[in-house]
Order: structure tokens, then sequence, then C-alpha cells
């Protein structure tokens, strides 16, 4: 004799994205956040891997529009800037799009579709000069990722896929202990 209706035994699901409280409020917050692209020179980048008056570790993503391995991670890079930066940890993220300066509009709006809060730049110089200013060598084709620990140091660095959890070793490494942390 056939079933009309076949019950599951067990609980009831329950869904994370309606469990936790304030989800919908930390989307909308971000969403809110308003998305910028500047310009970065060799100077500027001289400086940015210097890391010498910022007392943060900070990650800097080299990536460009229409890769696909950039784009494939870059939402993973925003979120953990946003898990990082949520706190009180000495923490920064910056991206540098490798795009030529004729392509700013497309950048900024597909920065703008992924809510990239974190400081958003664009190579304002020849490739050449800015690796040669940057101190680093990879390939433009490539998305590149270091972290610099507070002190300068260049502690990891990754051409091409990202591994997102190893990344997040070396931030967390790099950050000093604080009792008062959770």
């Amino acid at each position: 004799m056939p079933r009309a209706e076949s019950r599951a035994p067990g609980c009831s699901t329950k869904w994370l994205s309606t469990s936790i409280a304030g989800v919908e409020e930390e989307m909308a917050k971000i969403k809110a956040t308003p998305v910028t692209l500047t310009p970065i020179d060799a100077a500027g980048l001289k400086a940015l891997r210097e890391n010498a008056t910022s007392n943060k570790t900070i990650v800097v993503s080299f990536w460009q529009t229409g890769n696909r391995i950039a784009e494939q991670q870059f939402f993973d890079l925003q979120t953990s800037y946003r898990m990082y930066a949520g706190s009180p940890r000495p923490f920064d993220m910056i991206t540098v799009s490798t795009d030529a300066a004729a392509k700013s509009d497309a950048v900024l709006n597909y920065l703008k579709g992924q809510y990239a809060t974190t400081t958003n730049k664009q190579l304002a110089v020849e490739m050449a000069a800015a690796q040669a200013a940057f101190g680093a060598k990879w390939n433009p084709a490539q998305p590149f990722t270091v972290v610099i620990g507070p002190d300068g140091k260049l502690v990891y660095q990754k051409e091409g896929r990202l591994d997102i959890h190893a990344l997040r070793r070396y931030v967390l490494a790099t950050i000093p202990e604080n009792p008062g942390w959770p």
C-alpha cells in the first residue's frame, strides 16, 4: 500500500543565516560603507612595503579585473578583512588593482559589487616600476598577496591561487598577544 507522506525522523533544521542575531544588520552596515579607489605611485608602494608607521599587520593583495583566480579569492580576502578589522586587533588590508588607469571605472564598479570596504588602490606606475618600489617580482598576470608584520618584515607571500587559511595563520602569528582579546 503506497504512503502519501513519509516524514524523516530527527530534529528540525536550524539555518545559520537566520539563527544568529545581527547578521542582516552587519551586512546592511557593510553595504552602506562607501567604497573608494585611489591611485598609488612608486613612493606609496615603497612606504606600503616598509610598513614603518602603521604598527599593524597588513595584507597587500595585487589583483586585476578579469583574472579568474583573483576574482575567486577576492571574497575570501574581504571576509578575512572583516574578521580581523572588526576587532581591536592591529590589522589592515590594502587591495591594489594592477589594471591600467583607463579601467578605473570598471575597477571601482567591481569593488562596489564586492562591497570592498578595504583600502583600495590602483597602480599609477608601470608594473616594472611598481615591482621595484615594492621590492618583489611576480607574474603580472597572476594575483600576488603578501602579509607584512608590524615590524615591516615580509612574513608571507603567494603568487597565484591563495590558501586563505594559511594567510590567516600568518596574520594571526604576527599580531601581538593581548590578554584583553578573547
